[in-house]
């Protein structure tokens, strides 16, 4: 339906990320409306629909000029998609027009793009009215709509996320309807809990020979320690060696070294003013917990946040902030830049490939393989249809490809990653999805006996939103025996 009345939105800005979408019912009769509603609300990102004009009418010179990015998917006379975001985001990146499915489409009904500086994949959708049951315009809208939830998109809707529209009645519609169709699998069960309250719990790692666990803690600055019986002391203690928040760890069982990714976030306790925007990697002896060595991120602002090790003791680390990832070489002090700063968007996981040679780098856009010694990238994209693989934080290897967790979709997905001999996604397999104990996972380890993940690590809320202990819930491992 079409509506000539502007969007309510909220005008609460602090941290929130506005987003706003309005069926414009002909962008150049409502070309003055929107001119001064942009200009009074400034939302973040703004979606239209039926702007009914060709893509070479479109004005994004003048809205260039109003402080927006504007991309569109134009039709003359009837339909027709666009996404506005503000300049300072960013000019939206990967854009697909329409479904991208191989069906050819002759009506301009969606675009898709990531706004890099938000960190988000935005759709405008403009949905087939499909008239009386049994016409042929209902039969396509059936068609239509079959296709766009083939391409995967989420299937969970956060309260959290929609704070102006949650109250509403159409909301929690919606919601319950999103919810009764959303995947769930849940063969993984719970491995043990930690009952310390707000750790805020990015990384786990594992040490064969001797069967612990290591649990890293943001917010109180430290590494735990989990041994088989399941008790549970402070390994690293708080703000040891200067320490600042611990993120990924990793455990190099040959040279027994305990790696940790540290960045000062403002999150963290006693965080001071005059180490913000640092980070560095830690090396500990992994038996008695000393020190080994500390090695600063060589870019300020910087943001430390997951590892891999290779074969040769090569230790990798991406830097979230800086869009980069690092390689300490054996032997060396220094980090050295593997690819240039804003090569990904936000890159989180790592993993060594299983030829050994490349290195695997989820960011907020997906996979992609990097060789290390030339600095070639590759991304990696799903055999159509697939899922989008953005937004994976932890990133293992495994036997013929990768575990990755992905924890911006829904309430979160484990997936099984298989790898070609040519390097590129072979098929996917989901292993887990909607988990009841599910809070934010995070990362995981691969073991003997399964996969061992953070599935409650005390984030609560999802994608940009401030990071805030979940009161009352206990630090959780799932196992996942047969990955």
């Amino acid at each position: 339906m079409a509506s000539q009345t502007p969007p309510t939105v909220s005008t609460e800005r602090d941290s929130s990320i506005l987003i706003a979408t309005w069926n414009v019912n002909s962008l150049r009769m409502r070309w003055d409306r929107l001119s001064a509603w942009l200009a009074d609300k400034r939302p973040d990102v703004l979606c239209l629909q039926e702007i009914k004009m060709q893509d070479a009418d479109f004005p994004s010179l003048e809205l260039h000029s109003a402080g927006y990015h504007a991309i569109c998917h134009g039709q003359k006379t009837y339909n027709g998609v666009a996404i506005l975001s503000r300049i300072e985001h960013g000019a939206p990146e990967r854009v697909e027009r329409g479904m991208q499915d191989g069906d050819p489409d002759a009506e301009s009904r969606l675009i898709v793009a990531t706004i890099p500086g938000l960190g988000l994949r935005v759709g405008s959708v403009y949905v087939p009215n499909g008239q009386a049951v049994g016409a042929d315009k209902y039969d396509y809208k059936l068609r239509w709509l079959r296709r766009l939830d083939a391409l995967g998109f989420d299937d969970a809707l956060e309260r959290a996320d929609f704070p102006s529209a949650s109250a509403l009645a159409d909301f929690a519609a919606l919601a319950a309807r999103f919810s009764a169709r959303a995947v769930v699998r849940t063969p993984s069960r719970a491995a043990f809990a930690i009952a310390e309250p707000d750790l805020l719990a990015e990384g786990i790692a594992h040490d064969e020979k001797t069967g612990r666990f290591f649990i890293s803690s943001g917010a109180k600055r430290k590494v735990l320690e989990v041994d088989r019986s399941g008790q549970v002391r402070d390994f690293i203690g708080p703000g040891t060696a200067g320490i600042y928040a611990v993120l990924g760890l990793e455990v190099d069982g040959s040279r027994r070294d305990l790696w940790a990714a540290s960045a000062a976030a403002p999150f963290m306790a006693d965080a001071r003013p005059e180490d913000a925007g640092k980070a560095a990697l830690f090396r500990f002896d992994v038996d008695t917990g000393a020190l080994r060595s500390r090695h600063e991120l060589p870019r300020v602002p910087a943001l430390a946040n997951d590892l891999a090790i290779a074969a040769d003791g090569s230790v990798y680390v991406s830097d979230s902030i800086q869009g980069t990832v690092y390689r300490l070489a054996p032997g060396q002090a220094t980090l050295e830049q593997v690819v240039a700063p804003e090569t990904f968007l936000g890159p989180n996981g790592l993993a060594i490939a299983p030829d050994g040679r490349h290195l695997i780098v989820a960011d907020l856009f997906g996979l992609s393989r990097v060789n290390p010694a030339t600095g070639l990238i590759t991304r990696l994209t799903p055999p159509q249809p697939g899922p989008h693989l953005g937004g994976i934080d932890g990133l293992v290897s495994a036997p013929g490809g990768l575990i990755g967790i992905q924890n911006l979709i829904g309430r979160g997905r484990v997936w099984r990653i298989f790898l070609g001999e040519d390097g590129q996604i072979r098929k996917t397999s989901l292993l887990e999805a909607n988990h009841p104990d599910y809070e934010n996972p995070t990362t995981g380890e691969l073991c003997a006996d399964g996969f061992y993940y953070l599935a409650n690590p005390h984030f609560q809320g999802r994608g940009n939103g401030p990071l805030r202990p979940a009161a009352g819930k206990k630090l959780l491992v799932l196992h996942l025996p047969s990955p």
